[in-house]
């Protein structure tokens, strides 16, 4: 029987070079990530790597869901603004920062009118299920209407979401914290970071509220500190290819118990997934790079294994 193409044509989307030209200005995306990186894009120095077929269905998959999620509330009637263009002007201190958000919603909706859309939508019955559920939430919290907030949607395979999950959250990845404070910067709105799960449709909310003390002091640092590399011609120190993540468990057995730890040393996925990987490790690629490292993050994380035995037992030594 014929193919229909689709498994063809998807494993064999044609791998591309980035397109990178020089530009004196920050992109949001680029916020609160490492500056090396950054700062070759922005010079226009040309990838080591193209981006694979499977990156750019990634990549277009995020898109995909974004724009589903946008898809639920404009037919509920209340998005304000999409895929709108933000700056921060240039100053003595940084380089001009712009982007484009996800989505805005917000406002007073006629509750009875949108249920008759979405009713009337050519939609999935759980879409529906999700537009009315909306509804109904919205309907009884915010009799005023709701609140104008910027929407930044990101979307993770299932294992990295419920990973991040079992900490509840607790502080979202901190380049997504900054591109969606940008935003609210400069439209001086709140905002709200959605993680979704692209496998089970799960989502987390990690709402934002402008001004955040902490967030102010993290975008300056960040804006500030890179204008300086860059206005002096300086090309930042390359990341380090193993790094400790705190929000990562260590998990070993001892006497037939399982123990975690939480916090340990891992591979820097930003050096994993970096075109320019031969420019910072001297490695062709992420396999022969993983393999060069996993010896060493082995032995940190056998140190930190062997002190919590250690402090197990003067705890174990203490009660006898």
């Amino acid at each position: 029987m014929q193919s229909i193409g689709l498994q063809e044509v998807s494993e064999n989307l044609a791998s591309r070079i980035e397109t990178v030209k020089k530009r004196d200005y920050i992109w949001a995306t680029d916020l609160g990530k490492g500056f090396y990186e950054r700062y070759l894009k922005m010079k226009g120095i040309v990838p080591d790597l193209k981006l694979t077929g499977r990156q750019m269905r990634v990549f277009g998959m995020g898109i995909l869901i974004e724009n589903y999620l946008r898809s639920v509330y404009e037919t509920i009637g209340i998005v304000k603004s999409k895929q709108e263009y933000l700056t921060i002007p240039e100053t003595g201190d940084h380089l001009k920062i712009t982007g484009r958000l996800d989505f805005t919603i917000g406002g007073i909706a006629d509750w009875g009118e949108a249920r008759d859309r979405v009713a009337q939508a050519d939609i999935e019955d759980f879409t529906k299920d999700l537009a009315n559920g909306l509804i109904d939430f919205y309907e009884q919290k915010c009799p005023d209407g709701v609140e104008e907030r910027i929407v930044e949607v990101k979307s993770q395979h299932s294992q990295s979401f419920w990973r991040h999950a079992d900490t509840g959250f607790a502080g979202a990845y901190p380049f997504h914290e900054l591109q969606l404070y940008f935003y609210m910067k400069a439209a001086k709105k709140n905002g709200v970071l959605v993680y979704y799960s692209r496998d089970d449709q799960s989502m987390v909310e990690v709402p934002i509220n402008y001004p955040t003390d902490r967030l102010e002091e993290a975008l300056a640092k960040d804006i500030i500190n890179f204008s300086l590399y860059f206005r002096g011609n300086t090309e930042p120190p390359k990341p380090e290819s193993v790094i400790f993540d705190s929000q990562k468990w260590l998990t070993f057995y001892r006497n037939k118990q399982k123990h975690r730890i939480q916090g340990c040393w891992v591979k820097n996925w930003e050096v994993g997934w970096s075109k320019y990987i031969k420019r910072i490790t001297g490695f062709d690629n992420d396999k022969d790079w993983y393999r060069s490292i996993s010896p060493e993050i082995s032995r940190r994380n056998k140190e930190l294994k062997d002190n919590f035995i250690l402090n197990q037992q003067k705890n174990e030594a203490k009660r006898v």
